[in-house]
């Protein structure tokens, strides 16, 4: 089996929250998870703050992580 494989150059930004602190992503009902975690250092919109209250108690446990990859490689998995 042959296949070929690329990573691509450019910045990518993680957002991450410890395991134990994700039930601060449901909504109200404890159902879905919200969307998004932060827009520009603040939680989402309005709408999303209503329909999930605790995203701005889980913005102090967010670790943003910026990742700079300088180039492309290239793999032939062949």
């Amino acid at each position: 089996m042959s296949g070929r494989s690329v990573n691509v150059c450019g910045r990518k930004l993680w957002r991450l929250l410890p395991p134990e602190r994700a039930p601060l992503l449901l909504d109200r009902f404890g159902r879905e998870a919200a969307p998004c975690l932060l827009a520009a250092g603040r939680p989402c919109d309005a709408a999303a703050r209503e329909r999930f209250p605790n995203l701005a108690a889980a913005a102090p446990h967010v670790l943003t992580v910026i990742q700079v990859l300088l180039r492309a490689h290239l793999r032939d998995g062949s």
